[in-house]
């Protein structure tokens, strides 16, 4: 009908069609709001149907004056035209919500879809804040309504784009599993063809997104669903359960319980593993089985299951240190057997490798140490040592150091033992800290407050009576000097990161492991006020400017 409007009365004539409009649903919602609107003289089936046709033709009529004025590809729309077609739906879904909860048989049945539930309050200038919300929610309205007054059957008029007619993608393939993994819960507008493939004629849904991605979609046999986007096909990661998890997750930082997934995508004969920003990570060759990293540009050899010699002094010392699935031994050439580099994504640590040298990239001039024990932290084994890789004459002598991974601690088996380990499955932020060892001053020293800290922490875990072989004090007595030092540090600058984790931290002394002594409590309450009396607190958790007693808020916390 617009088609015939525009080609014989001009486009003018579609713009007096939406004025029309605008100005019927402005003097009866101005008149009446969203409520008794209506007269006796039609059906609630009648006005359903006159409520729809309205809605699809102010679209259309808004489409096609969108498209003449800003013509583009992207299904998108200039703010002012989409701001005025916005309000004008809303008001025409808020007069027939409010005409199906009138309807005798339909009105009790709607607990589960509202716009609003302040019907007394409702009016345009409540309305107007509301109108960025995404133009998904419209479609999803339309289906209800059609659902509920079942006019499916009456003809409402098509969606139309630059003159195209479009729609939505249907449920099936909206809620599947698949299209959750991929897209999340976007819609698109689509167009829909029918395609002969191997003989059987199959739907197809395609769209063009902002990005300008051709993306294909179509329903298979046995609830299958096939993706396709730029010729290549997506891979859930329910068919990759076996790779290695690195390949699977984004091994960001952890940070709230939440794990971000690559996407797998398909084309002549290798996977394209894309991070959310669609940037290709690795490249599995199905023809060879090698796994390629663009971010390193070097091939992978398996470290996990028999892919690694486990004999290996490589194997035993990083597997030790992080989850087997998180650690990249990397080759130049496909035909190499031996790695030449050792890659800790989720820690961001590198260690290039010369002959019998491991060197640190990120600590410069420093390489793996031989020997991976020192003589304090005795309940703990999770680290690594490196030391100084210079060949100089020169006097001064420079420290060794340890790396602690910053994991949460698991709880104990043994009520008696200062033994802890981590969780290698979820990694903080930093994702570690390193230490200074001082074999002069015989102390560990952290670059940061943060680091002196969990370095406490830690020797609060591990503490027993025994004297440190290195520091000459028991565990208790080392977390006491850490954390009387950390005044030391006050003129440091807060890390945002921090704002607000103490739980994180301090939580973790509570549901962690347990210590054999048993004034544990009352040494743990001693450290508390040393804390209070010689730490910046600020730094550590904001708590009400006008309540100095911080203890109040580690009893409601649970600290103590």
């Amino acid at each position: 009908m617009l088609d015939e409007i525009t080609q014989d009365y001009g486009f003018n004539r579609v713009i007096q069609v939406s004025q029309l409009i605008e100005d019927l649903v402005f003097s009866i919602v101005q008149e009446n709001g969203f409520r008794n609107w209506w007269s006796d003289e039609k059906s609630n089936a009648e006005l359903a149907r006159i409520l729809i046709r309205i809605a699809n033709l102010y679209y259309n009529c808004s489409a096609i004056v969108t498209s003449q004025l800003y013509p583009d590809q992207n299904c998108t729309y200039e703010p002012i035209y989409y701001t005025k077609l916005v309000l004008i739906l809303f008001s025409l879904f808020a007069m027939m919500e409010d005409l199906a909860r009138q309807d005798k048989r339909l009105g009790p049945s709607l607990t589960d879809y509202t716009i609003s539930t302040e019907w007394d309050k409702i009016s345009l200038q409540s309305v107007i804040p509301q109108l960025a919300l995404p133009e998904r929610k419209w479609f999803g309205l339309i289906d209800n309504i059609n659902a509920y007054f079942k006019l499916s059957s009456t003809d409402v008029g098509r969606l139309f784009k630059n003159g195209y007619p479009l729609s939505g993608l249907p449920s099936r393939i909206l809620n599947h599993s698949h299209y959750k993994e991929c897209f999340g819960t976007q819609n698109f507008l689509v167009d829909v063809t029918d395609r002969n493939v191997f003989g059987q004629t199959l739907r197809f849904y395609e769209t063009k997104t902002k990005e300008s991605v051709n993306i294909r979609l179509s329903l298979l046999s046995n609830d299958k669903i096939w993706i396709e986007a730029k010729n290549q096909t997506f891979v859930s990661k329910s068919y990759l359960s076996t790779l290695p998890k690195f390949l699977l997750e984004n091994y960001t930082h952890f940070e709230n319980d939440k794990i971000t997934f690559y996407s797998h995508w398909y084309e002549n004969d290798k996977i394209f593993i894309k991070n959310e920003d669609k940037i290709v990570k690795y490249e599995i060759d199905l023809n060879n089985n090698e796994i390629y990293s663009n971010e390193n540009q070097k091939f992978l050899i398996p470290f996990t299951k028999d892919g690694f010699d486990r004999s290996n002094g490589l194997y035993t010392t990083f597997s030790r240190f992080e989850d087997e699935n998180y650690i990249l031994a990397l080759k130049n050439k496909k035909e190499d057997s031996e790695p030449v580099m050792i890659y800790l994504p989720r820690l961001n640590l590198k260690f290039k490798i010369e002959g019998t040298s491991i060197i640190s990239e990120d600590f410069k001039d420093y390489c793996l140490s031989k020997d991976q024990h020192i003589n304090t932290l005795c309940g703990l084994s999770q680290y690594l040592v490196i030391e100084p890789n210079i060949q100089s004459d020169n006097p001064m002598k420079f420290n060794r150091k340890i790396i602690i991974p910053y994991h949460p601690i698991e709880r104990k088996q043994s009520v008696f033992s200062n033994i802890i380990e981590f969780n290698l499955q979820k990694v903080g932020r930093p994702a570690y800290f390193s230490y200074e060892i001082d074999q002069n001053l015989e102390c560990l020293n952290s670059e940061t407050t943060a680091g002196s800290l969990y370095l406490a922490l830690l020797y609060f875990k591990t503490a027993t009576l025994d004297q440190d072989l290195f520091l000459k004090m028991n565990g208790y007595e080392i977390c006491a000097e850490i954390l009387k030092t950390c005044w030391q540090n006050y003129l440091e600058k807060p890390w945002s990161n921090y704002a607000g984790s103490e739980e994180s931290m301090f939580s973790i002394a509570i549901d962690g492991s347990y210590t054999h002594h048993r004034n544990t409590h009352a040494i743990f309450l001693r450290l508390i006020y040393l804390l209070l009396s010689s730490y910046q607190t600020d730094f550590l958790m904001q708590i009400d400017v006008n309540k100095k007693n911080l203890y109040i808020y580690l009893l409601r916390k649970k600290f103590v």
